[in-house]
């Protein structure tokens, strides 16, 4: 859980701010696939991305809630689920 993740890497520490630069590149590859600057197979070739979201899945949904922002992350979303297992 976000709790967890928070307990063992406080806020500022280098652990969550590895944390959140990985969430914030993941949006960003599914927000350049979105627009057409990235290739959606070159990525789904390169990355794993649908594991990637898997784990990261509920700490993403504590995020959103938190922040009552629905829209948070939507795109590493929208990416994952269209990569095949």
């Amino acid at each position: 859980t976000l709790e967890q993740i928070e307990t063992d890497h406080p806020r500022g520490s280098d652990g969550a701010l590895d944390l959140h630069a990985g969430l914030n590149l993941s949006e960003t590859i599914g927000t350049f696939v979105k627009q057409g600057l990235l290739h959606r197979g070159l990525v789904y070739d390169l990355l794993w991305i649908s594991g990637t979201w898997d784990r990261c899945k509920p700490m993403v949904l504590d995020i959103r809630k938190r922040s009552g922002v629905d829209a948070m992350y939507e795109n590493f979303e929208a990416l994952a689920l269209g990569q095949q297992p």
